[in-house]
């Protein structure tokens, strides 16, 4: 959710930091202090939603992933296997949260 600094073009699938009109934007889930992983129904089905950053639900895959009460909680099918660029599940037990 941080801002990325670098002045340069880059992929940002390989970046950490957040980039203007990226598709995988997220919010900060303690700015919204009842912000939860869970889906938000009308961003889902319209990729918008009438509440926009009031919203308390994720707006799509990133954010939900990405959330404190998701990321790394549950085991990845590949485990160490694993070739996603950026994987939101655990590879092994000791990386479980």
């Amino acid at each position: 959710v941080v801002h990325c600094s670098k002045q340069f073009v880059h992929d940002w699938k390989e970046c950490p930091y957040a980039h203007e009109g990226e598709t995988a934007r997220r919010r900060h889930p303690y700015v919204l202090r009842f912000h939860t992983a869970q889906p938000c129904p009308d961003f889902k089905s319209t990729k918008s939603c009438p509440r926009s950053d009031r919203c308390q639900m994720a707006h799509g895959p990133w954010e939900a992933g990405l959330h404190p009460d998701a990321f790394r909680t549950n085991l990845c099918a590949y485990g160490r296997n694993c070739q996603r660029r950026m994987c939101f599940f655990a590879h092994d037990i000791e990386e479980l949260r």
